[in-house]
């Protein structure tokens, strides 16, 4: 054995040297040819024959191992090239091709096709074809196959291969040796691999498809039968990459492809029941799905019956989750081909309108001509609509899409300049800031606010009332709401019973439940029920069938105690360390008291004003519903639920003789008929006449399966995605399917775990009072309804989407509420602003509630001040001046409830006895706007206000007739401004709805799309910026579960210039200017991982917030020692407070 492997050595070795010694000939030989005449080097033309042919026969002979070691020797390789392109003999060429076709042998042929890619190989060989092209040519075909199987073996290593097959006019040679050779599929198949690199480049294909390659492909396909499926693939791929093209899929359809296609898919699907051959019907759905790109070819494959033939194969076959990948294909296909049609609507405005005030100052969107609004075009592009909504991620410098840098650095010309303001105006809005003008000398104690008369000390009141009790010093504190209160229950309640219910909700306590029965559609004729006002007719908007309990208190804990943090003064380098030992004090007091008073809701909703007229009192508001406070977790959808629905669709438009397709209810027509009435029906009842409701129309398309239309923004066509209705009339244990169809995002967080909410009264009843997440078979798709380009700004092509899920209900002939969110309505506030100032301890806080401005619809816009009371010796007011300036808003986007919960629990903590509280207030003077769009609110709107525009791309210059709450807010910070105090910290809260997680955008001069902007109050003017503004997203980060800090964005793009974050940033001076963006879904990590964001981890976040602000770096903070105040700004606060006066 030994001597035999000796002798193998041997034998190797001596092969080896042969092989060295012949290559080494050849390049003594090819030497001796250079320079010399075709004429001159025939005897050396003669020896190269002969080497070559030597080579060829002990290569041949050689293992794979032998063949490899030639291959790494460079040297070889380049010899053969060097022959190939300096010989022009047909039998050396012959020999050198069949030596480097035996160099790369059987698959795989990865490292040697690279070896052979990177010495030239396909560039010399692709040179010898383009020579064969010429009219005097000899090299034989079996040669030119030859060269077509080693560029077969090696294409996919060359990536300018096809590139190369064009330039060197080589493509129809191939085209004509694949005609020439379709008795032999062994041929077709070395052809047919190239032709494929081929065609994978778009010139190519557009090229070769005019010289008839495609009918060409269609005869390969026709002859392979069930047998030569290797070929088959091959034709199947060439033909998909021709498609590609749209000319070649005009002539596919042209030639009737699209039918000849499909029969091939059924023949396959019928004969591959072992689902062997999935490669081949997935090629087949390629090209169908190019061809479908094509509107002729959506035509055609419906004329072929397509539809309905992809949609019986994929049923076949849905139970097979290795098949999901032509499902996918086939249901792209089916989509794309059904027939697109307008929303089931006579048109898409909204079906009530409001006339707006004329104003010279600003033309809405909404008054301009349709024309003047974009011009149309053919971009099919799904994300235009896109552009002005605030959560979207280009929010994030990870999905940025304006690339400023390519821009001149000259761009701050491109930024809206102010409104201009005078001294004179801005001095009308020290009204208020009573903090800084108003005092009084008042009891230390809070007397009983029964008497109001007796509670309101003026400067002018009797000075004995005053000294008949021990004094301290206290700034005036009450609120315009406490003068109406006997006003507004003079009608309906007792002088003894008004006290009780207003005036003493603090020694309410929680003894029994009480029951209100909903209102029903009929009941409209009661006298003495609760009204609200229609502007339009001056009429009833609702009316309250029901008998009023007593007010409610429940004293509920909160989800987590609250957090008692001592103010932080040390330098920002230290902050870490301090976050590391700072101290939490445990308090065990309630921070969220919950109020309940259906008696007052019911009356406060008499004075709130609508577009349209109202018919009821929803019971989760009459009954101050919150969500469930146990945790609620995401959503977990099962496989495969969105295709099946898709298919549903898809069955709907192929059987739709089947469908009942029944209008169930129109907010047009009952809007407009008085007497609308619906009774004895054997369908769901809908009602969305009621306040923050929406619900345009519903068709009731199956027995139990409903399709919802929502209603735009008032004055708008678009807008679609907040909803809350009325739902009853059902049968227990039954799944309802409802499909809102009308929504216009890309994407939504039903996708990933969301699921609306339901409020059941039934449940109410029984005890279970609350919002419940609810819903299984969520998904949120693309449908075949078409967007009307009016809708889209002029961008034709666009589809609405769709949001469906199944509710199956516990109790028959229940009444239920469905909503986007929890909802939390203007009336709610304004009861809750009640419930504020009666709870308020006037010896420690100093609260005022004011109206800010009056809505383009009538209502008030509350504006709170909440501060501590100062000290006793505190004569000269120099605690408030002191004192920096917060200010906080929120529901600028009507839809978004989520931000009033969280301010709500900002307020709540703000206004309580915990001694963090106390601290805070003793630090800072809060200025709150908790609702700038209470018309959006009201009406149902998800986005605008009734001037149809998004108010928060209204801040960099409002008008004060059409944007009056944006206006005079700003005219807030203006103000403040103006006497240098302009707010250490201004926060808007937003709600999001595509992402989870409670966040913050905020504004680095670094990440601004302006480049080296300075002109920022972050700017310091050296090479390191001022990150104090990233102090806040760091410890609400520490301090919340909910928070997540990667989430968090400080990019200053172009788009949001005119939003209140950048606003109040850039215009106003305002270093730490946020906006806190919570997730409708749920949170992705922490604590609340994999679970829905209730309202009381909602309240919570806005009581981390309040907290985390003693934590901040204060080196803002105004003292007497380090700010002294100009002569001209003491000159404006002397003017300011005789104004006051």
């Amino acid at each position: 054995m030994a001597a035999a492997s000796e002798e193998c050595r041997s034998a190797d070795r001596s092969v080896g040297t042969r092989l060295n010694s012949l290559f080494q000939l050849l390049e003594k030989t090819l030497s001796r040819t250079a320079g010399n005449k075709k004429s001159d080097i025939s005897e050396e033309l003669t020896q190269i024959r002969y080497v070559t042919s030597k080579l060829l026969t002990v290569i041949s002979s050689q293992d794979k191992a032998q063949k490899d070691i030639i291959l790494k020797q460079s040297n070889n390789i380049e010899i053969l090239v060097n022959i190939l392109q300096t010989i022009y003999d047909d039998n050396v060429v012959i020999s050198v091709i069949n030596i480097i076709n035996e160099l790369l042998g059987k698959a795989p042929f990865g490292k040697r096709a690279s070896i052979l890619v990177n010495h030239g190989v396909s560039s010399v060989l692709f040179n010898i074809l383009r020579q064969a092209v010429s009219a005097d040519n000899t090299l034989p075909e079996d040669a030119q196959l030859t060269i077509h199987c080693i560029l077969g073996r090696i294409g996919h290593k060359d990536r300018k291969f096809a590139v190369k097959a064009r330039l060197n006019n080589v493509l129809l040679l191939t085209l004509n040796l694949l005609k020439s050779n379709t008795s032999s599929f062994k041929n077709m198949q070395i052809l047919l691999q190239v032709f494929k690199y081929y065609t994978s480049n778009s010139v190519n294909a557009s090229y070769v498809g005019k010289h008839n390659s495609i009918s060409i492909l269609f005869k390969i396909i026709a002859l392979c039968g069930k047998k030569h499926t290797t070929v088959l693939k091959l034709a199947l791929d060439s033909l998909n990459n021709l498609t590609k093209s749209k000319s070649n899929s005009a002539r596919t359809i042209g030639m009737g492809g699209v039918t000849t296609l499909l029969t091939l898919y059924t023949e396959w699907h019928q004969f591959d029941t072992k689902h062997k051959y999935n490669n081949l019907k997935k090629s087949i759905l390629h090209i169908l799905k190019n061809i479908t790109n094509l509107k002729s070819g959506r035509k055609a494959l419906l004329e072929s019956d397509g539809i309905r033939i992809l949609y019986e194969t994929c049923q076949d076959i849905s139970e097979s989750r290795e098949m999901e990948s032509l499902i996918l294909l086939a249901s792209i296909i089916m989509r794309k081909c059904c027939p697109r049609n307008k929303l089931p609507l006579e048109n898409t405005d909204s079906a009530v309108t409001f006339p707006l005030p004329l104003s010279d100052r600003h033309v809405p969107d909404c008054e301009v001509p349709d024309s003047d609004n974009g011009t149309s075009n053919g971009n099919e592009s799904d994300h235009s609509s896109l552009d002005n909504d605030d959560d979207i991620d280009s929010d994030d410098e990870r999905f940025r899409t304006d690339h400023s840098e390519d821009q001149e650095d000259d761009q701050t010309d491109a930024i809206e300049q102010p409104e201009p303001r005078s001294v004179e105006e801005l001095r009308s809005y020290s009204k208020f800031f009573p903090e800084l003008f108003e005092f009084e000398t008042r009891p230390v104690s809070r007397q009983s606010i029964s008497g109001v008369k007796s509670d309101f000390v003026t400067p002018e009141a009797d000075n004995q009332s005053i000294l008949s009790v021990p004094t301290c010093r206290r700034v005036h504190s009450f609120s315009n709401i406490s003068e109406t209160l006997p006003k507004l229950y003079q009608n309906s309640t007792t002088s003894s019973e008004s006290d009780s219910v207003l005036f003493q909700f603090d020694k309410l306590k929680l003894k029994n439940r009480h029951s209100v029965p909903d209102l029903q559609f009929e009941s409209k004729t009661k006298v003495d029920s609760a009204t609200a006002v229609n502007l339009k007719t001056g009429t009833s908007v609702f009316t309250l069938d029901v008998q009023l309990p007593s007010p409610i208190k429940s004293n509920s804990k909160s989800a987590t105690d609250a957090m008692c943090i001592t103010p932080l003064v040390t330098p920002r380098d230290q902050l870490e360390e301090f976050i590391a030992t700072s101290v939490v004090e445990d308090y065990e007091e309630d921070v969220f008291d919950w109020f309940k008073d259906p008696q007052l809701y019911s009356q406060l909703a008499r004075e709130t004003k609508s577009v349209y007229r109202f018919e009821k009192v929803a019971y989760p508001d009459l009954n101050s519903a919150r969500g469930n406070s146990n945790p609620e977790k995401l959503y977990n959808r099962k496989f495969g639920v969105q295709r099946v629905k898709i298919f549903e669709d898809i069955d709907r438009m192929i059987h739709s003789d089947l469908l009942i397709e029944r209008i169930v209810y129109d907010l047009g027509e009952v809007v407009n008929d008085t007497n609308y009435s619906i009774l004895n029906v054997d369908h769901l009842i809908f009602n969305a006449q009621f306040e923050s409701a929406n619900l345009r129309r519903v068709i009731q398309v199956r027995e139990f399966e409903y399709d919802l239309i929502l209603n735009p923004d008032i004055n708008t066509n678009h807008h679609h995605q907040w909803f809350y209705f009325q739902v009853s009339n059902m049968i227990a244990d039954v799944p309802y399917r409802f499909n809102i169809v009308n929504c216009e995002k890309i994407n939504s967080q039903f996708n990933f775990g969301m699921k609306p909410v339901i409020y059941s009264v039934g449940e109410a009843m029984e005890g279970r009072d609350g919002w419940m997440r609810t819903g299984t078979d969520i998904c949120y798709y693309k449908n075949h309804f078409i967007r009307s380009a009016i809708t889209t700004g002029g961008v034709k092509g666009k589809s609405y989407y769709t949001t469906t899920f199944t509710v199956t209900f516990k109790h028959d002939r229940d009444i239920c509420y469905l909503a986007y969110h929890y909802p939390y309505t203007y009336t709610t506030l304004k009861c809750h602003l009640y419930h504020w100032e009666s709870i308020c301890d006037a010896s420690q806080i100093f609260y005022r509630h004011q109206s800010l401005c009056e809505t383009l619809a009538g209502n008030s816009v509350p504006v709170l001040t909440i501060t501590a009371q100062p000290s006793p010796n505190d004569n000269d007011n120099a605690e408030f001046k002191r004192r920096p300036y917060i200010f906080l808003s929120s529901r600028v986007h009507p839809g978004e409830s989520n931000s009033s919960w969280v301010m709500k629990g900002s307020i709540d903590y703000l206004l309580s006895s915990h001694p963090a509280a106390q601290r805070l207030r003793e630090t800072y003077i809060f200025k709150i706007v908790p609702m700038l769009n209470p018309d959006g609110v009201i009406n149902g709107n998800h986005r605008s206000s009734l001037v149809a525009e998004d108010l928060n791309r209204r801040w960099s210059r409002p008008c004060p007739k059409l944007h009056p709450t944006i206006y005079h807010s700003k005219g807030l910070l203006h103000y403040l401004n103006m006497i240098n105090r302009t707010p250490m910290v201004s926060c808007d809260y937003h709600g999001h709805s595509r992402r989870k997680n409670i966040f913050m955008y905020g504004c680095s001069p670094s990440l601004s799309w302006i480049p080296n902007d300075t002109q920022n109050p972050a700017s310091t003017g050296n090479k390191h910026e001022d990150n104090g503004f990233k102090t806040l997203p760091r410890l609400l980060s520490i301090s919340s579960p909910a928070f997540c800090l990667q989430n968090c964005s400080f990019v200053v793009e172009r788009c949001k210039e005119s939003t209140a974050r950048v606003v109040i940033w850039r215009q106003l001076g305002v270093a730490r200017s946020y906006t806190m963006e919570s997730s409708y879904c749920g949170c992705d990590q922490g604590k609340y991982k994999d679970q829905h964001l209730n309202t009381n981890i909602l309240e919570e976040m806005g009581h981390k917030f309040c907290e985390s602000l003693m934590r901040i770096v204060r080196s803002n903070v105004i003292n007497d020692s380090n700010s002294m105040e100009s002569k001209d700004v003491l000159q404006f606060l002397e003017a300011s407070a005789a104004t006051y006066r």
